[in-house]
């Protein structure tokens, strides 16, 4: 017995939840929903136009971190938005995997940040969105299911992991140098006869206090998609709704407040510790649904 898709009437992938109560699921989602939807408007708009600096110049170089991220929020808000109207399962693929697909993007904007490779990104993700399509509408229930929430898992693992090790980074680099970043230069008048000047200067927050935002908004996103996959109660469930209400805005809020990415210090990639991260990422996921399966009477 599974929940049908509220359009076309064919089974979605949600069983019965238990304590279910619709009023509060449809408001904490359509809620989720809207809260992405006004952080996407308002990022984008302040980002490109509502800036006071935001010349065509600057518009052109916030950097591929900070676009990932604004397209982050748009698919975000396409994948929540359509839950509304019909629960996950093959039809809803076609939106849910470009959710996944502007996380590859994010991680490819965190590890690999040399122009030169965009052909190999963009090949990349194609086919990644391609396999994850064939793999969640070819597979039957429930491994369909399962392997979409698997992927996801490990790709929300992966994003945690290198925000936070982004975020300790310039930390311990900030506590050493105690570098400030001017913002403004403002010329304060005393009366009308212009007596005398004084220039006050006000200062940026390190970036490590700003990547705080995304390594707390990461955080958020990972433990409801996790804490869901525990068990189908309630109560998960309408965490997991709400951890898109808090996360989502995070971004949009990191978005605005650090303009580019010209502040951050980036880590040395090396192949091994990438390698160890997806595997972290990897065997926790599968432990994560292995848990599921079972509290959920799935035999695989």
């Amino acid at each position: 017995l599974r929940w049908r898709n509220k359009v076309f009437d064919v089974p979605s992938w949600i069983m019965p939840i238990k304590d279910f109560d619709q009023d509060k699921f449809l408001g904490v989602t359509l809620f989720s929903a809207l809260m992405v939807l006004l952080s996407c408007i308002f990022s984008i708009f302040y980002v490109y136009w509502g800036n006071p600096s935001s010349t065509s110049d600057t518009r052109r170089s916030i950097g591929a971190f900070n676009r990932s991220i604004l397209i982050y929020l748009v698919a975000t808000f396409f994948t929540v938005g359509t839950f509304l109207f019909m629960s996950v399962g093959k039809i809803w693929i076609s939106f849910g995997a470009f959710h996944s697909l502007s996380e590859i993007n994010m991680i490819f904007s965190l590890t690999m940040r040399n122009d030169t490779n965009n052909r190999f990104k963009a090949t990349t993700m194609f086919i990644f969105l391609m396999v994850l399509f064939l793999i969640t509408t070819g597979l039957p229930w429930p491994y369909d299911a399962a392997s979409f929430k698997f992927i996801g898992l490990i790709i929300d693992g992966v994003i945690f992991l290198t925000i936070a090790r982004l975020y300790y980074h310039n930390r311990s680099l900030a506590d050493k140098s105690n570098v400030l970043t001017p913002v403004a230069i403002e010329e304060e008048r005393e009366n009308e006869r212009y007596i005398k000047e004084k220039k006050v200067i006000n200062f940026m927050p390190p970036v490590h206090e700003n990547l705080r935002i995304i390594f707390i908004a990461s955080f958020i996103h990972l433990a409801g998609n996790t804490f869901v996959t525990f068990a189908n109660i309630f109560v998960l469930w309408f965490f997991f709704q709400l951890t898109y209400a808090v996360s989502f805005p995070l971004y949009a809020y990191y978005a605005i407040s650090e303009p580019n990415a010209s502040r951050i210090q980036w880590y040395k990639i090396e192949f091994a510790k990438e390698a160890l991260v997806f595997v972290a990422s990897f065997i926790l996921s599968l432990l994560c649904i292995i848990i599921g399966a079972i509290s959920s009477g799935h035999t695989f």
